[in-house]
């Protein structure tokens, strides 16, 4: 069967106006994507949001991205962080990964590196690579600080590649060459890439609830 975005929507609106918590979800990322329709973030929170109501896990995952974002709403940490932990808890190992990110980070919580490892773990436990990285890299830090001075030192946030092609992140590329090609991890196609110094909440991907 041929891809088609714009039938996509149209089954998932179906599904979702007759109260399908994944078809909303589903919904909610093709807005966010611009896939089968023009992209809108608020219309896409919205249907995140219909979704999270009624206790889907991905929905909670990606209402806190989009606070994190600033994508459709205003830019809330703390709501982000909220958001997250209900996925979290419900053992989604993406909002764990992001929980700890947020820890670590002190982005809408008091900055916690033993509660980041906690949820690293989780995530890592589950075969999320960018967690794994993370552990090894708070170890290797508690290492070097405990050998160099009894007070700890704050970390630089890593650099981070995304594709502009897919808008997907890599966090695990620290020392990454900005000229440097990155494949997206969604589109598989390499493409020109941005950096930011700040740890990037991991964008969104469609996933098929039903």
């Amino acid at each position: 069967m041929k891809q088609d975005y714009a039938e996509a929507v149209r089954w998932f609106r179906k599904a979702a106006e007759q109260g399908h918590a994944g078809a909303q979800s589903n919904l909610g990322v093709m807005y966010k994507n611009g896939q089968g329709v023009k992209r809108d973030h608020a219309e896409a929170v919205r249907w995140f949001r219909k979704a999270a109501e009624q206790g889907q896990a991905k929905a909670h995952y990606n209402l806190g991205v989009m606070y994190a974002n600033g994508q459709g709403v205003k830019q809330d940490y703390a709501e982000a962080v909220r958001w997250l932990r209900k996925a979290a808890e419900q053992g989604d190992a993406h909002a764990q990964y992001n929980l700890g990110v947020m820890y670590e980070n002190g982005q809408g919580v008091k900055r916690d590196h033993a509660e980041a490892v906690r949820w690293y773990r989780k995530a890592a436990e589950q075969g999320v690579v960018n967690a794994v990285s993370a552990l090894n890299r708070l170890s290797a830090g508690a290492v070097t600080s405990n050998a160099s001075s009894s007070t700890p030192k704050a970390t630089a946030p890593a650099t981070v590649r995304v594709c502009s092609n897919c808008g997907i992140g890599d966090q695990a590329t620290a020392r990454a060459s900005a000229t440097s090609e990155f494949i997206g991890p969604r589109c598989g196609r390499g493409s020109l890439t941005k950096q930011t110094a700040v740890r990037a909440i991991c964008n969104l991907e469609l996933q098929n609830h039903i």
